[in-house]
């Protein structure tokens, strides 16, 4: 596919569809993240979890951000991909 052409309705729905895919990721690591931080949460005062626990729940929140991003940064490069298509160069 070339950038300079224009989108075709084919293009345009496989764009589509890899930004649904993107989003329905980012939601499963919002999920995911949320429970880590309620996880996280609940253990401060527990005094059965240790500090390591803690190290995990908090490497396993970085994990989640992480992924978010690495989604984000597709999206834009998806959104990016949609503008050269739709105004290529020269017109």
């Amino acid at each position: 596919m070339d950038d300079n052409a224009k989108i075709s309705i084919a293009d345009f729905g496989n764009i589509l569809n890899a930004m649904s895919m993107k989003i329905v990721g980012m939601i499963a690591e919002v999920r995911a993240l949320e429970n880590l931080a309620k996880e996280y949460q609940d253990s401060i005062y527990d005094e059965n979890v240790t500090k390591e626990d803690h190290t995990e729940i908090s490497k396993e929140q970085l994990e989640c951000i992480s992924k978010l991003k690495d989604n984000i940064r597709d999206i834009e490069d998806l959104k990016v991909l949609i503008i050269k298509k739709l105004y290529p160069k020269g017109n």
